[in-house]
């Protein structure tokens, strides 16, 4: 029973209400970021990619994106650069003005989950526009306070991330009229759409209440949720909605540690972790138990971690550049009675 469940874990919410919530100010520098009136591509910096955020702007202060979203709903577009040390972020009106400074490469646009602040979102977008070579749009939301213990954050940021709804659909359909006004940007170019963890709760929630009608049915080569942090109970009923991709990759891992440490917090299972059947049909399904263990981020090299598996990158690089894997490519991908859909191998 879910009261008795609660008693069991109380004291380790009690223990972790109680934790040190400062740790996330460490990646909450500021001092190196920069608003620019122009970008200066002489030379060329390192990364070039776009944001687009609904944090509250607030210029003239230190930290000029707040922990917490615009009350009225607005959108900031920031084209982002990296070089000598150095952030530049550049504003633009609109998504169209800020695709502009990209160069002609497949595209990605992208989610990420819980527990970033923006300079760490900075430098997670600038990670995947180097390691995959990607034209990285990234839809950003405050997903941490770096004041808050570790709980409050989890709450904070399940909540934020469902919050954010409205702007995210706002986001892919302005992404929608940008592609198909421009077609010289995109043509013989791959798109992809990418939801890390509690990112997936946009997309859950934009399908559920019907904000994302999308009238290109081929807006996007590959929809990819990654260790989803959404509830698995009836999940076909919004995925099957996905009628706008090529395909729809859904990546879990039973062992995940973070996933199943939400599972206690929420009550829920997670997609990203556990589910059952009836599958989606519109969907494949990927383990990555058999590679990875407990281990939650898998498609991103991060200072200060190892390395994702050799395997794992070469799995990404086919979905995020928005290919087809071939799923009975058996160095790559294992099937057994174990495993629901195809397993990383």
């Amino acid at each position: 029973m879910k009261w008795l469940r609660l008693l069991w874990i109380f004291p380790f919410l009690l223990i972790l209400s109680f934790g040190r919530p400062d740790k996330h100010q460490l990646y909450n520098r500021w001092d190196n970021i920069h608003f620019v009136k122009e970008i200066d591509f002489d030379p060329h910096p390192d990364t070039v990619f776009v944001i687009c955020t609904n944090r509250l702007y607030q210029p003239g202060l230190q930290q000029p994106l707040a922990d917490k979203a615009d009350p009225e709903n607005k959108l900031q577009y920031l084209v982002a650069t990296y070089s000598n040390n150095e952030w530049r972020l550049l504003r633009k009106e609109n998504l169209e003005e800020a695709v502009a400074y990209l160069p002609r490469k497949d595209f990605l646009l992208y989610i990420e989950g819980m527990g970033k602040t923006f300079p760490m979102d900075l430098q997670r977008s600038a990670g995947m526009t180097a390691q995959y070579n990607l034209n990285v749009i990234q839809f950003e939301y405050p997903s941490i306070h770096p004041r808050k213990n570790p709980v409050a954050n989890f709450y904070f940021a399940y909540n934020q991330a469902k919050h954010a709804t409205e702007e995210y659909s706002e986001f892919i359909r302005e992404f929608e009229v940008l592609k198909n006004n421009h077609p010289e940007k995109f043509a013989e170019v791959n798109i992809s759409l990418f939801h890390h963890s509690m990112g997936n709760r946009m997309l859950k929630h934009s399908l559920e209440e019907n904000l994302l009608i999308v009238k290109d049915k081929s807006l996007f080569q590959n929809v990819i949720l990654n260790a989803a942090c959404v509830p698995q109970s009836k999940h076909t009923e919004w995925i099957e909605k996905i009628d706008f991709s090529e395909r729809v990759f859904i990546n879990y891992n039973k062992k995940d540690f973070q996933l199943n440490g939400a599972m206690f917090i929420t009550f829920d299972k997670m997609l990203g972790a556990r589910f059952k059947e009836p599958l989606a049909g519109n969907a494949t399904y990927i383990d990555f138990q058999t590679l990875v263990a407990g281990r939650h981020s898998n498609f991103l090299n991060i200072d200060g971690r190892d390395n994702i598996n050799p395997e794992c990158r070469r799995y990404y690089d086919l979905v995020l550049h928005g290919n087809n894997p071939n799923l009975a490519d058996s160095s790559l991908f294992i099937t057994s009675t174990e495993i629901v859909g195809f397993g990383l191998k």
